[in-house]
């Protein structure tokens, strides 16, 4: 049979009293108020007169607010922090089978998470309520579940942007949502309480037929005028702490709530806790945990054994996979032989043709030397003797033709040397080096960073170095001072030089001269030609 609770005073002088099993089991109750009011007092005062009766509840405190009910009842305070009140620390981890050891025990229980962080708190809430409520079911004695702070665990609309803390928030609404909707069918009481109704998920409140409200403003004094009389909507703004309207019953009214037997948390009391036994809590928690183990074993065999099996039909596929790869392979590498073998017999017929080619060169060579020589004796005999062979104009020509044909050989021969010792240049290690170093530096320190200086090197790399530029000259949407300072910094570099025209102060474009700089620096006898080259390249990584 279930007991009554009294928890407060009717305007009229008779006293306010809830039957456990019609008003918090099989109806719920939602509490809400602003802060200050009496809303959190209400909720310790319902913990004292359940304790009385013996009636379990579970309180879950994320405030730290209900320790205090060890002064005058035995409570036990499950903690998931390091204070010194708290008859049993748990973790995260612990959360199922705390939950299976509190509806074993019948002990009522003050669940105090205000010092786990909020992810810790949502992840333990949510493994919590999801075994309570599997528990309950199996258990069927009947408990109270309380929660505080309703607003804030359940809100309407969450402003947690952080991705894992939301996904758990979810599914604690989820599982207090389920407890709302059908936990009495599992003799689950429901009692809540929050600062503001528009702030909570209504998922979280719709099923309490029973509210008490204190004072409210705003939305919540507006909605709250909509459900009761103007009379008492009129006093509403005007309650003291302690003082609340009832709505659920006939007919609303006024209580003042009476008061309690412990202090309030929230006032740093200083108390002697009373005994309470906790070696069958316990006992009962390592009876829960033997078993999870035992059965957490059990249950990795077939799970080892699967992943086995699976490991085993991996490396079977694997190894037919490498087995057709390597037949793969072997034909590549027969055809490469065939490719290999037909490749040298044709390096081997061009090696032969190309030694009758040289040979033949070399006969055509000496024939025009033989030749060559033939006539310049024919010619100068015919001169001696005074024959000619030639008209006079002829003659000029042949000699005016030679004269050519040594100037073009000794051309060809001055542009070979000259490209020799370009490719010379461009090949040693120091100027390679160096040439890396620039196009690393113009990329990460020019045109690799954010702001307007990339867009206003590539205009100062433009302009022709004979020609003064200003800082108006550059078209960018920055103020003149920003640019007169990237210009600065480049000036700084070597990229650009300051210059004047008709006495107004500019810049000209020494790009080049910062090229040549760098690779005189290591190879001071390095051609022009080459310095152009490296010119050319780094200025169209810039201007592309």
């Amino acid at each position: 049979m279930f007991l009554k609770i009294r928890i407060g005073v009717r305007r009229d002088g008779e006293p306010f009293e809830l039957d456990v099993r019609e008003y918090l089991i099989n109806s719920g109750l939602a509490i809400i108020g602003k802060r200050g009011v009496g809303k959190s007092y209400l909720v310790g005062l319902i913990a004292e007169r359940l304790s009385e009766i013996g009636q379990q509840f579970v309180l879950v405190d994320i405030m730290g607010q209900y320790y205090t009910l060890k002064q005058k009842y035995p409570v036990i305070v499950v903690s998931m922090g390091k204070e010194e009140y708290a008859d049993f620390k748990v973790t995260v981890d612990m959360a199922e089978d705390i939950a299976k050891v509190i509806l074993e025990s019948g002990q009522s229980v003050v669940l105090d998470l205000s010092y786990a962080t909020m992810l810790d708190q949502y992840r333990f809430m949510a493994s919590f309520f999801k075994a309570f409520y599997d528990t309950a079911r199996e258990v069927r004695r009947p408990v109270v579940l309380i929660i505080d702070e309703i607003h804030r665990i359940t809100p309407e609309r969450s402003m947690i942007k952080l991705r894992e803390v939301a996904e758990y928030q979810n599914k604690v609404a989820y599982w207090v949502a389920e407890i709302a909707r059908t936990g009495r069918k599992h003799g689950i009481g429901y009692v809540v309480a929050g600062q503001r109704e528009a702030e909570t998920a209504k998922t979280s409140l719709t099923q309490c037929e029973i509210q008490i409200n204190f004072k409210v403003t705003g939305v919540d004094f507006e909605n709250l005028r909509r459900k009761i009389p103007q009379e008492i909507a009129n006093e509403v703004k005007n309650f003291k702490a302690g003082e609340a309207v009832v709505l659920g019953f006939d007919e609303e009214f006024v209580i003042k709530v009476d008061k309690r037997k412990t202090p309030h948390g929230g006032e740093t009391p200083v108390f002697t806790p009373v005994e309470v036994d906790i070696s069958s809590f316990l006992k009962l928690v390592e009876k829960i945990e033997k078993s999870a183990e035992e059965s957490e074993r059990g249950r990795d065999l077939p799970r080892r054994v699967k992943e086995l099996e699976s490991s085993i039909v991996d490396m079977k596929k694997r190894l037919a996979e490498l087995e057709e790869r390597n037949k793969q392979l072997e034909e590549e590498n027969k055809r490469l032989r065939s490719e290999i073998k037909a490749r040298d017999e044709r390096i081997k017929k061009l090696e032969d043709d190309l030694a009758t080619a040289s040979e033949l060169g070399r006969k055509l060579e000496r024939i025009k030397e033989v030749s060559t020589a033939v006539v310049d004796a024919i010619t100068e005999f015919a001169e001696e003797v005074g024959i000619e062979l030639y008209p006079s104009d002829i003659a000029e020509l042949i000699r005016r033709v030679r004269e050519l044909e040594q100037k073009v050989e000794m051309y060809e021969a001055t542009e070979r040397e000259r490209k020799y010792l370009v490719d010379q240049a461009l090949s040693d290690v120091a100027v390679k080096q160096t040439i890396r170093e620039m196009e690393s530096y113009i990329k990460r320190e020019l045109l690799g960073v954010r702001g307007a200086l990339p867009d206003i090197f590539r205009q100062v790399v433009r302009f022709d170095p004979d020609t003064v530029f200003f800082v108006e000259d550059v078209d960018t949407t920055v103020t003149e001072s920003t640019v007169r300072s990237y210009l600065r910094k480049l000036e700084g570099i070597g990229i650009i030089a300051e210059a004047s025209l008709h006495g107004k102060r500019g810049f000209r474009n020494t790009f080049y001269a910062w090229v040549n700089t760098k690779l005189r620096r290591v190879k001071a006898t390095i051609p022009d030609e080459a310095v152009d080259k490296v010119y050319d390249q780094l200025r169209e990584i810039i201007i592309g």
